[in-house]
């Protein structure tokens, strides 16, 4: 064999010793990854699993009453701020749109507390008169009600600022909503 093919040879061999090294590396390193991740989510579980065993022993313990009351307590919507308007004495709300669009009067409330049920009595008055009444039910919402909407073709209204009354009332409650608008 000549020198020169000696050489190449010695290349060759390098290259391949080198390349086996990589593939090695490479494939500890996967190994040593896949174990260190299974090694994490069965560190997961377990401690899972004796969460689940601790609650499930406290629920034999407590009485299938003190087990729904905690339940129902957990679900409960937490008053952050200020008072529970549902204990409230009153009715409140407020006007969330008053306006005209082609040709009617559309007015929309937000009442603050839950109700499942009730009246709305709506009056516009324009210097100190009546000039329109309307009744509408009270139709619950996620955590808050409305009144089922008044639109009112303004036809009849004539032009000018005028006041809006919403009287509520349900379950023994009532109050009132005030707004204006100019037609």
């Amino acid at each position: 064999m000549t020198r020169r093919q000696r050489k190449n040879r010695k290349w060759i061999i390098g290259g391949l010793i080198l390349a086996l090294l990589v593939i090695t590396g490479v494939g500890a390193a996967v190994i040593w990854n896949n174990e260190h991740q299974s090694a994490e989510q069965a560190d997961e579980a377990k401690k899972a699993d004796a969460e689940e065993t601790k609650n499930t022993e406290k629920r034999d313990e407590e009485t299938e009453e003190e087990y729904s009351e905690r339940v129902a307590e957990q679900k409960k919507v937490k008053q952050y701020e200020g008072e529970d308007p549902n204990k409230a004495e009153e009715l409140t709300g407020a006007i969330t749109y008053a306006g005209v669009s082609n040709g009617t009067l559309m007015i929309a409330m937000n009442i603050d507390q839950f109700l499942g049920e009730g009246k709305c009595a709506l009056s516009l008055v324009r210097n100190g008169n009546e000039i329109y009444s309307a009744n509408a039910d009270i139709v619950a919402e996620v955590s808050t009600s409305t009144c089922d909407g008044f639109n009112v073709p303004v036809g009849s209204l004539g032009g000018g600022a005028t006041d809006i009354i919403i009287k509520l009332s349900s379950g023994g409650k009532t109050g009132t909503i005030r707004g204006e608008v100019n037609i």
